[in-house]
């Protein structure tokens, strides 16, 4: 009878022990907290391996960029894989997540492309980082709120924001891949012929540009787009 009150306490002890070694050096496994929106101070300060060292925090070596508007809740990490389904549903830990991540489209070089597009869930309880784009079809909103920063593997670049709309047909603002200057220059132009608000700045088809997507939470297959040019 001892000897079985013995294996039991061993057996209890051993399990407590295990316990505490998972929860704390997998606490993710345990709680299973969406971790995908850990906000981001973006600091041109910071070392080159920046985004090395946040691909090792979250175990995710998809994850390429961060990006933080000034004076706003829009700030996280980017990902990007060979499709533009998968984070939809699954958060930077690569766990099952229905607020998903933000993405980067995957025709796309953060490090060479012209254009950039990016991906990221609306939320009317505002859980996820782009969901305050919504606040950008407010007029004074967008002319208080333009400064973008994106921090990559190689550098940090700023944005100025030039536009906002609402897209719910002909969706050409997808169009990431340009024959020459003037196509690019075209799509462009396209974008800022439907926007809501426009800053009046005049392109000549060799900015660099990045676009955030997000739903428009009115009318089904409605998209908000954002639409930055680069200035540093």
């Amino acid at each position: 009878m001892k000897k079985v009150l013995l294996v039991s306490k061993l057996m209890v002890s051993a399990l407590f022990l295990f316990t505490l070694t998972i929860l704390f050096t997998h606490p993710v496994l345990i709680l299973n907290e969406p971790l995908a929106y850990t906000e981001v101070e973006i600091d041109e300060s910071k070392e080159d391996n920046y985004i090395l060292n946040l691909r090792e925090q979250y175990y995710n070596d998809d994850i390429i960029a961060a990006i933080s508007i000034s004076d706003t809740p829009i700030k996280g990490i980017i990902a990007q894989t060979d499709n533009n389904s998968y984070y939809l549903n699954y958060n930077l830990f690569k766990q099952r997540d229905y607020k998903g991540s933000l993405f980067m489209d995957y025709r796309v070089d953060v490090n060479d492309s012209l254009k950039l597009l990016a991906y990221g869930h609306m939320s009317y309880s505002d859980a996820t980082p782009f969901a305050h784009l919504k606040n950008y079809l407010d007029e004074e909103y967008f002319l208080e709120h333009s400064e973008l920063k994106f921090i990559t593997e190689n550098e940090v670049k700023t944005y100025k924001i030039f536009g906002v709309t609402v897209y719910s047909s002909n969706y050409d603002y997808l169009n990431v891949s340009f024959d020459n200057q003037e196509d690019y220059l075209d799509n462009l132009n396209s974008y800022i012929n439907r926007a809501l608000f426009y800053d009046g700045y005049t392109f000549t088809g060799d900015e660099e540009t990045i676009f955030l997507q997000t739903c428009y939470p009115h009318q089904k297959g409605s998209y908000i787009v954002v639409g930055a040019r680069r200035i540093s």
